[in-house]
C-alpha cells in the first residue's frame, strides 16, 4: 500500500470523488499500473483513458470535458489520450 503508484492511484480516486463535475462524468471502473510513464484507466462506458502521473487534478479535469462535450454531441467516447501537453486531447470515438 506504500507504493507510489497505489499512492498515485488513490490521488486520482481522491480527486474524482472530491469534486461533482468529475464524480458526474468520470466512474472509473480499474486502474493499471505496470507502464512506467502512464495509467492505463478503463471507464465506465468501455472508455479508455492513457493518464499521465503528473497535472492530475488538470488532467481530470480535461477528461470529464472531453466526455460531456461527446455526450451533449450524442458521441460515444472510446480512447481518450491525456499523455500529451498539448491543448487539443486526442479522442477515439466508437
Amino acid at each position: 500500500v506504500e507504493h507510489v503508484d497505489v499512492e498515485t492511484a488513490l490521488k486520482i480516486i481522491g480527486i474524482c470523488d472530491s469534486t461533482g463535475y468529475l464524480r458526474s462524468f468520470i466512474q472509473i471502473e480499474r486502474m493499471d499500473l505496470k507502464y512506467s510513464d502512464f495509467i492505463d484507466m478503463r471507464l465506465a462506458g468501455d472508455i479508455r483513458v492513457r493518464m499521465p502521473r503528473f497535472s492530475l487534478k488538470p488532467k481530470l479535469q480535461n477528461l470529464a470535458t472531453v466526455i460531456k462535450i461527446a455526450n451533449g454531441q450524442g458521441r460515444r467516447v472510446k480512447e481518450v489520450d491525456l499523455t500529451l501537453d498539448s491543448a487539443k486531447v486526442p479522442v477515439t470515438y466508437y
